[in-house]
């Protein structure tokens, strides 16, 4: 249940010079049907994706949602509500505004990680559309010297609110009814990096889609080093060229927490080498940009955690992974807690309207 526009607006104006940048005052034609929009404080976000948003009678912008400084990949200005850690940039503002029940989506960009690492960081959904064409046109370069271009994905409370987003803005019918399919799917093998709950990732998916009844390959990859993203970028390459159809799978997170997973932080000696040695949980959310992909987190019941469903450029590749992730999504256990108040608002909201001063 989400809040009214006049209440939307309030909860804005307080978060006004922190996740808010701007407000969208003249919001014609909303209904209780209008699904809110936040979009991050960026030129890179092609003006005509924006302007088919606008053209929708759905949808309305009603937010422009604070950036990171300097596109970092932890904001030090905002707090991720569920951690109490630095939040994880640079799309920082636009998943606490949804858990503030400002926005109900939000569109973000991602170099190297800067859309899925957000949406994990707050147990939110995300889709990451680089492989389907949602690109940035200016070029840079990762703090680890990797060439890139932006991709361009939305970050939403459910994973429909999500993906209906993306068919809009894509202007394609995603196809994921549950017709035949033999999917193929790519774990990392039992002898790559362990989570920190000292279970290997390959031992944390498998917990979560034990339940999973979908037909299909499940293999494993012996990933050289998920802590290196040269090293990762260079395997998702070559999983998709031997096959294009394949998915996928990581267990990412808790993303930020306890400690931030930050390059300039962890470019420093000392003490901050011992930590950053410890324990890296982006494993693969921010590689999948530059190797082309198209991607989905799926929030788990730990916090800041969740599953990573990645796949080749393609249409095809699309439609298996929006199924593939519908059908996780049904067995993965969620925080009621977490739901109640932040994504039903079951909690009332009270403004104050009588005279103050």
């Amino acid at each position: 249940m989400g809040y009214t526009l006049e209440q939307r607006i309030v909860l804005a104006q307080r978060a006004l010079g922190n996740s808010v940048v701007a407000i969208n005052h003249d919001v014609a034609g909303a209904s209780t049907e209008t699904i809110y929009v936040g979009i991050k404080d960026t030129e890179c976000i092609p003006d005509d994706l924006i302007e088919t948003i606008k053209s929708s009678s759905r949808y309305r912008i009603l937010t422009i949602d604070k950036m990171s400084d300097f596109g970092r990949s932890v904001d030090s200005d905002l707090v991720n509500p569920l951690t109490f850690s630095p939040m994880t940039g640079s799309t920082s503002g636009g998943p606490i505004n949804i858990l503030k029940g400002i926005t109900d989506v939000c569109i973000g960009t991602d170099g190297g990680g800067s859309v899925l690492a957000p949406a994990l960081a707050t147990n939110l959904y995300s889709f990451l559309g680089t492989g389907m064409g949602l690109t940035c046109t200016q070029k840079g370069i990762s703090t680890d010297g990797i060439p890139l271009s932006p991709g361009v994905g939305v970050i939403g409370a459910s994973l429909e609110s999500v993906i209906d987003l993306v068919k809009l803005i894509c202007q394609i019918d995603i196809d994921c009814s549950p017709r035949k399919r033999h999917l193929k799917l790519v774990l990392p093998a039992p002898s790559c990096k362990k989570h920190p709950s000292r279970a290997t990732i390959y031992e944390r998916i498998q917990s979560y889609l034990k339940a999973l009844s979908v037909e299909g390959d499940w293999v494993t990859y012996p990933y050289i080093d998920m802590a290196d993203r040269k090293s990762t970028v260079n395997d998702l390459k070559h999983i998709w060229r031997e096959d294009p159809c394949a998915i996928v799978v990581s267990f990412e997170g808790p993303i930020d927490y306890p400690l931030p997973e930050e390059s300039i932080r962890s470019s420093f000696r000392g003490l901050v080498e011992e930590e950053s040695d410890v324990d890296h949980t982006k494993l693969l959310c921010n590689s999948i940009n530059i190797a082309g992909g198209t991607a989905i987190t799926i929030p788990a019941d730990e916090i800041a955690s969740g599953l990573l469903l990645a796949a080749a450029p393609g249409l095809e590749q699309v439609q298996n992974l929006v199924f593939l992730a519908k059908e996780i999504d049904k067995i993965t256990p969620k925080s009621a807690l977490f739901e109640k108040y932040f994504l039903n608002h079951e909690k009332a909201l009270t403004i104050r309207t009588s005279t103050v001063f």
